[in-house]
């Protein structure tokens, strides 16, 4: 099941959306088989996440098990690797723009998590979230043991590839890769339920505010 909001935004951004996921990512973002629940709200539950644990450290590597430690706020969640070229710190900038746009974002978590754990090391994340400004929010920047990114990345619906190969990690003696991947952002609630997925560089930062005040209100 796909969400009424990845469906209004495809409305809007079919074209530019599938050229620059096809040209500057090689993206892909459509969905794993997942679980599902039903709910009374415009936008639809397509995973519930409780059932697993993924522990994951984050940029002070201090441990957090997802989605346990955001229980209880909604989790606004982007996938991204540091040596990105294009995509990924348009996906940092949006999402940025969305928590400048809300009147308490101490009330909705913001998360980034990597699917390139080998050079993405916590401090190299913590220097890329200083490059953003920050170091003065709750905003988490994760990254883990490739096995756990994998299961994490997998059930969210993230697509990633090795440019010009089909591994999703780099080979051993490989220190030179840039990925193809997703352009996505992912909304969860307070469940711990993925309810909705956006073009992560390109969706409109009131699109995503909207729907974060559909889950708080």
């Amino acid at each position: 099941m796909r969400s009424t909001v990845r469906r209004r935004t495809g409305t809007l951004f079919v074209l530019a959306l599938g050229s620059l996921l096809l040209a500057a990512c090689g993206g892909d973002t459509s969905r794993s088989s997942s679980q599902t629940a039903s709910n009374d709200l415009s936008l639809d539950v397509d995973t519930v996440l409780t059932d697993t644990t993924y522990t994951l450290v984050n940029q002070d590597s201090t441990t957090l098990s997802l989605p346990d430690a955001f229980l209880g706020t909604p989790v606004v969640l982007g996938s991204i690797y540091t040596n990105c070229p294009n995509i990924c710190p348009q996906i940092t900038a949006n999402m940025k723009a969305v928590r400048d746009s809300l009147e308490h974002p101490e009330a909705v978590q913001f998360v980034s998590v990597t699917f390139d754990p080998r050079r993405d090391t916590p401090s190299r994340l913590a220097a890329y979230r200083a490059q953003y400004d920050l170091t003065d929010t709750s905003w988490e920047f994760l990254t883990g043991d490739r096995e756990t990114v994998d299961r994490f990345l997998d059930r969210l619906g993230v697509r990633r590839r090795i440019k010009g190969t089909d591994r999703e990690f780099p080979a051993a003696d490989t220190t030179e890769y840039i990925f193809t991947h997703s352009n996505q952002i992912t909304l969860i609630d307070a469940q711990g339920r993925v309810r909705a997925e956006y073009g992560g560089s390109q969706t409109p930062p009131s699109l995503i505010v909207r729907d974060l005040e559909k889950l708080q209100s």
